[in-house]
């Protein structure tokens, strides 16, 4: 789909939310939104069922109460990204597990506080300091060590993944809710 072309339905998707004439509820289910900047869009309850949305800049994206079942997500920029609410289910998100397993098999000690962390809402996947702070910061905060310590390339996946969470998200957040489910799968599967 062509930029323009989206820019005409988030706006109208725009006037419906606000119940303006003209307000159209965007359905982008099964489109590839592949590579287009979406970055401060309110798509809220809007359906993307399907839709290709890898390498898309969802950055600070309102995409909470969206039907995003079905769809792939690799390599987007989901940081500020408000999902609460949305659905996730059957979205093609093996790449960022895979790169979670990886980082999670490197710091096998740290897992149970990483769990502990996200339960509590200490994570902030923005920035690699502070209490709150994303999955590399998280567990050289778990070692009592620098970030820079630690493998960390604020691109990959993982990384990517967690920018959708900061500190006011709770296990009801569809991020860290799945989150907790691969940990709970790569405890099961490595027997930890």
């Amino acid at each position: 789909m062509k930029q323009e072309e989206l820019k005409v339905i988030i706006e109208n998707h725009g006037k419906w939310l606000r119940d303006e004439d003209g307000g159209i509820r965007a359905n982008l289910s099964g489109c590839d939104l592949s590579g287009c900047d979406l970055h401060g869009s309110d798509l809220s309850g809007s359906d993307l069922r399907g839709s290709d949305l890898s390498g898309c800049d969802l950055s600070g994206c309102d995409l909470s109460g969206c039907d995003l079942s079905g769809c792939y997500l690799r390599g987007s920029d989901l940081s500020g990204c408000d999902l609460r609410e949305s659905d996730l289910r059957e979205s093609d998100l093996r790449g960022i597990k895979e790169d979670f397993f990886k980082i999670l098999s490197t710091s096998i000690p740290e897992i149970e506080d990483l769990k502990l962390a996200l339960i509590e809402s200490r994570v902030n996947g923005s920035t690699y300091t502070g209490e709150c702070c994303c999955l590399i910061g998280t567990i050289a905060n778990i070692r009592h060590c620098d970030y820079k310590n630690i493998e960390n390339d604020s691109n990959r996946p993982a990384e990517r993944w967690f920018l959708a969470i900061n500190e006011t998200c709770s296990v009801k957040h569809p991020v860290v809710a799945i989150t907790l489910e691969w940990i709970e799968e790569f405890k099961k599967m490595n027997n930890l």
